[in-house]
């Protein structure tokens, strides 16, 4: 080969490859794209007139108006608005808004300022017809098209929730509160069917109700003369902490035989809890803490043991499965730590959002928020996701690491090219479970890693593991053993939302059982140990 040739062929590799550069196929790479054409085009904005609050519960009435802006709004334009779950207590039940009758719950009305026809279509949550694929996580979406004469700038389109106007009650209000539930706003101005997100879009503050029970968990191991803690908070009776509490609490152990008393008076700044941090028992027993309010309420809390010396292994205990709304669960991430240090009393969590719907930039602060709230010795935090595969390629696996940060591995589930959360950038994802697993390996290093099989949903496939980072789980996800002591079941950790809301099941703390929660214990334990260690030698 003449020099020549080889300059020719070496030119010929490099724009090769140059030309092969992958690139999704994908309208916009992210939802910041998006937005950012919605900007440009100024589609225009969305705000809520009036109340912006409402009570868990109850019921409301929301209007919502978005103001048409310099791209005007054509024919066959429209809104669709999504939200990650209905109004009231859905759990992906279906969409309960209704224009049928002005006196029920639930009552819709939609309007232009010109008077111009609109046409609402509320989209099934799943099957064929959906838009599942499209806006997951964005669950509930109601489109409103505009039928009649186009808008211009200036004009409005009003969508009020739970109209009152007819002698309806309102829109039926969730029994969880939430900082933001988000009414994502999506505009076609040009009536193509390219609907384009907002780039902001308004949100509801879901407030929870009065005090209407107590709460109360002790550490369930402790040894003669050494501090341990109780912990009590005020639910609202839905399973949301009473924030506003500011009554009067006394406590006391049973049996008698201990001289542990102690009172507390909330103030607003306690947020409906309070953790005794200092509390200390001289003689050897079993005993639980009675707390009574003065106001009339009770609670006994769970059996502890009192041990003469140290026991070799003490009993933790924590949330492995949970989601914020960076997937299809709700608040942010430090609200989800928040929620399982200061009111479920839990030991460990750990988040596992939908690395799929998760985006770089929401990796990156679910990474910053398990630092911030990781506190050994007290509470111990693991980052983690959920790989989300149908069962014939591995099944759901949660992946934990002990690790500040790792790579977020995502796979190819339900994949499509419309949707603006997933991600459409050039790094590999792991189309099957075995891929994510050679993807591991080449971070694992001293146990750094930790993958479970998730046995609900889309069920883990037993027929492919990996005996280096994966562990098989021995419990059902839909069976558990009472903890005694506490009026609500608790739900074996494996792979399993343990609550409906945030994290743990308020006023209980999800059990840890199986070979791999196991391992997964010795892991925070060692945290904590290394924690009392390097603060001895300071």
């Amino acid at each position: 080969m003449t020099w020549r040739s080889l300059v020719f062929f070496i030119c010929a590799s490099a724009a090769w490859a140059q030309s092969s550069a992958y690139r999704s196929n994908a309208r916009f790479l992210t939802e910041e794209q998006a937005a950012q054409k919605a900007a440009q085009m100024d589609v225009g904005r969305a705000q809520l007139l009036g109340a912006d609050a409402a009570k868990v519960g109850e019921n409301g009435e929301f209007t919502l108006r978005f103001t048409v802006g310099r791209a005007g709004m054509r024919t066959g334009g429209g809104l669709r608005v999504a939200t990650a779950h209905d109004f009231g207590w859905d759990m992906w039940g279906g969409v309960r808004l209704q224009t049928e009758d002005p006196k029920a719950a639930n009552f819709l009305v939609y309007r232009t300022s010109t008077g111009a026809e609109l046409e609402w279509k509320p989209w099934p949550q799943g099957g064929q017809v959906s838009l599942f694929r499209e806006y997951h996580p964005w669950q509930t979406i109601n489109q409103f098209l505009l039928k009649g004469a186009p808008l211009k700038q200036g004009d409005w389109i009003e969508i009020v929730y739970g109209s009152r106007g007819g002698g309806s009650p309102g829109v039926e209000i969730q029994p969880m509160d939430e900082t933001a539930f988000e009414q994502k706003v999506y505009v076609d101005a040009e009536g193509k069917g390219e609907f384009l997100p907002l780039p902001q879009s308004p949100t509801i503050r879901v407030l929870p109700g009065e005090a209407k029970e107590l709460i109360v968990a002790a550490k369930t191991d402790w040894v003669v003369g050494e501090p341990g803690w109780v912990n009590v908070w005020l639910d609202d009776g839905l399973g949301n902490p009473a924030m506003s509490y500011q009554g009067a609490i006394d406590l006391v152990a049973e049996p008698g035989a201990s001289q542990f008393r102690a009172s507390w008076n909330f103030s607003l700044e306690d947020k409906g809890a309070h953790r005794f941090s200092d509390v200390r028992f001289d003689k050897p027993g079993v005993y639980r803490i009675r707390v009574t309010s003065r106001d009339g309420k009770t609670a006994l809390s769970n059996p502890f043991t009192v041990h003469e010396t140290a026991p070799e292994e003490r009993i933790v205990w924590g949330d492995m499965h949970t989601h914020t709304k960076y997937s299809d669960g709700r608040g942010t991430p430090d609200e989800l730590f928040a929620f399982g240090r200061d009111y479920a009393a839990i030991d460990f969590c750990g988040i596992s959002d939908h690395a799929f719907t998760t985006t770089d930039w929401m990796w990156d602060d679910i990474q910053r928020a398990v630092a911030a709230s990781n506190d050994p010795g007290r509470y111990v935090t693991f980052l983690g996701y959920e790989w989300s595969g149908t069962t014939d390629v591995g099944g759901d696996h949660n992946v934990f690491t002990v690790d500040g940060r790792m790579p977020l591995y995502r796979s190819y589930n339900g994949y499509n090219y419309r949707n603006l959360r997933m991600y459409h950038g050039p790094n590999k994802m792991a189309g099957h479970v075995e891929d994510l697993f050679r993807m591991l390996g080449e971070n694992f290093k001293d146990e750094n890693l930790l993958v479970i099989p998730h046995y609900g949903g889309r069920r883990g496939n037993p027929e492919w593991h990996n005996n280096d980072c994966s562990a098989a789980s021995r419990c059902s996800p839909t069976t558990g053993a009472p903890r005694i002591g506490c009026r609500r079941t608790w739900r074996k950790a494996t792979g399993w939302a343990s609550s409906r809301r945030r994290t743990t099941t308020p006023g209980t703390r999800a059990m840890a059982c199986g070979g791999w929660i196991a391992r997964l214990a010795r892991i925070a334990t060692r945290t904590h140990a290394s924690a009392r260690r390097n603060a001895e030698r300071r």
